[in-house]
């Protein structure tokens, strides 16, 4: 069964002269339990297309189905769902965790998992800062 499709991907920043082709015509598909590794120069596109398949970042075109979903094929708030509920990200800079906020980084390195009126106390805080 295949778990992710990749068709066609393409994402450019910037037009005309400056533009920059990040992704042209990715397409490729992995099947589940199947392992990959991305790699590649520096400037390649890795990120880009890691970000994309996370559905952090949008396609300028091509499609991407995870799971038997169309990631772009529904609205940013269903997607931002999707990805809460079927999408883990361990970021390159995940030292910011611990410059947010040290009592959340020492929970998640120490294995912990946060209580659910911490994660409620987080979120309050985060809502009144500017």
């Amino acid at each position: 069964m295949k778990i992710l499709q990749v068709e066609k991907l393409c994402k450019v920043y910037g037009t005309g002269d400056t533009a920059v082709k990040a992704l042209q015509d990715v397409t490729f598909s992995m099947e589940k339990g199947e392992f990959a590794a991305v790699v590649g120069e520096s400037g390649s596109g890795k990120s880009t297309l890691l970000n994309c398949i996370g559905a952090l970042d949008t396609p300028t075109s091509g499609r991407i189905c995870l799971d038997g979903t169309d990631l772009f094929g529904m609205k940013e708030n269903q997607r931002t769902l999707f990805r809460r509920r079927n999408v883990g990200f361990i970021f390159q800079s995940f030292q910011l965790i611990q410059e947010l906020d040290p009592t959340l980084s020492g929970k998640i390195r120490s294995g912990r998992r946060p209580t659910h009126a911490f994660i409620k106390s987080k979120r309050r805080w985060a809502s009144t800062t500017p």
